[in-house]
């Protein structure tokens, strides 16, 4: 008596096995007529994959040899009118500052373990997201800042204002910048290899259907204007005459806005958004440079290239 794979769907009997026949005898095919190109092949996708291997392990040891508590600063390299093209890395870099911690920069990888640019790297420890990061770093070293003095009326504000910010304000400047700018200027604020600029049309692309998935790219050009302006509106409102958000004292929710802020102010040419700020809301603009004179006396050399 013998016992076999039958037709309960083991062996390679049926549509599975068909298929698996037809894979084994293409790769029989393959090595008989193609042997030299499938091993040339492999070899150098072995190579490729030992190379980044050894590419990740270098670069880990260099990051582990910042020293203890020695934040690394994972973003992209450095624009040409202002430090950072993401506002989340003028934020988290402005707020390390802020805070006085002590951080190196790394331009090698930009994008952490989240796919999001920036990230960080301390004390072995990779961590992503530049709010979290922020919360982090607070809690880890004792960071205290003028936020956790205030009312808890004022620091509901402060809630509110960062997440407008982060949430709202963000896809203002996207539209901006990967849709409604017909002149992609994008390519005048940070050096980008010439392959990247056809990579941005496709990206373009992208950007409209997200915009649309979101909402925001369901209203004209126009409707998307006068929401950002009322954004900013309420922002200058808060911040009235003070010197920072929340009084004289800076604090996260500074950062924050800042990040924000700067992109419309150095990184939106042509954008309706810096001349409102120009004209219409001139205290966003002097919080701007005030934040920028405090924590950034390196801006110039912070540019690609160094300005003196």
């Amino acid at each position: 008596m013998s016992v076999g794979c039958g037709g309960g769907g083991g062996g390679w009997s049926g549509r599975g096995g068909g298929v698996v026949r037809a894979v084994v005898g293409g790769v029989r095919w393959l090595w008989g007529r193609h042997r030299t190109t499938v091993i040339v092949t492999a070899a150098v996708a072995v190579g490729v994959a030992w190379r980044r291997h050894r590419r990740a392990k270098k670069l880990r040891r260099q990051w582990d040899s910042a020293g203890a508590d020695v934040i690394v600063l994972h973003t992209l390299r450095y624009g040409r009118r202002c430090p950072h093209l993401s506002p989340f890395a003028l934020k988290l870099e402005t707020f390390l500052r802020m805070a006085g911690l002590e951080y190196k920069t790394d331009f090698e990888v930009p994008m952490g373990p989240k796919g999001k640019t920036p990230w960080i790297t301390v004390n072995g420890e990779d961590i992503g997201d530049s709010q979290l990061i922020m919360e982090r770093l607070a809690g880890r070293y004792g960071v205290h800042l003028a936020l956790q003095s205030s009312s808890p009326e004022q620091q509901a504000a402060g809630r509110a204002i960062a997440i407008m910010t982060d949430e709202h304000l963000y896809w203002g400047l996207v539209h901006w910048r990967y849709y409604a700018d017909s002149e992609m200027r994008i390519h005048e604020l940070i050096t980008l290899p010439a392959y990247f600029r056809l990579m941005l049309l496709l990206f373009r692309h992208r950007i409209r259907k997200l915009l649309n998935i979101i909402g925001l790219g369901r209203h004209t050009t126009q409707q998307v204007e006068e929401i950002m302006r009322r954004d900013l509106q309420a922002i200058s409102d808060y911040l009235g005459e003070k010197a920072y958000l929340m009084g004289n004292e800076p604090c996260e929710v500074d950062c924050s806005v800042f990040g924000m802020l700067g992109q419309f102010l150095w990184n939106a040419p042509g954008s309706p958004y810096l001349a409102m700020m120009n004209e219409e809301f001139p205290n966003l603009r002097e919080f701007c440079l005030r934040v920028k004179n405090q924590f950034w006396p390196d801006w110039k050399q912070c540019l690609d290239p160094q300005q003196q």
